[in-house]
């Protein structure tokens, strides 16, 4: 599930050289996931199973699965406790 103004960024610049040549690398976003509004999540990261990401946060990493993850970069806030009704 995404949330409004969800921005995906799969391509970069290397800065490691004057001309910034393209790069990309795949996002990967696996089943269950909540981001929430606003999040940025950048090149080459997999977020797992069930994980959810705070509005506003910018993912610069993978994220575990069924974790909560919040903030600029995304930090890991606590475990997902999941409850079958």
């Amino acid at each position: 599930m995404l949330g409004p103004a969800v921005k995906l960024f799969a391509a970069s610049h290397d800065y490691s050289h004057l001309d910034l040549p393209d790069t990309s690398a795949p996002i990967t976003i696996e089943r269950f996931v909540w981001v929430g509004g606003g999040a940025i999540i950048l090149p080459g990261v997999t977020i797992g199973e069930g994980a959810i990401i705070g509005a506003g946060s910018v993912v610069s990493r993978d994220i575990e699965p069924y974790t909560v993850n919040a903030g600029n970069p995304a930090r890991f806030l606590n475990r997902r406790d999941i409850r079958h009704l």
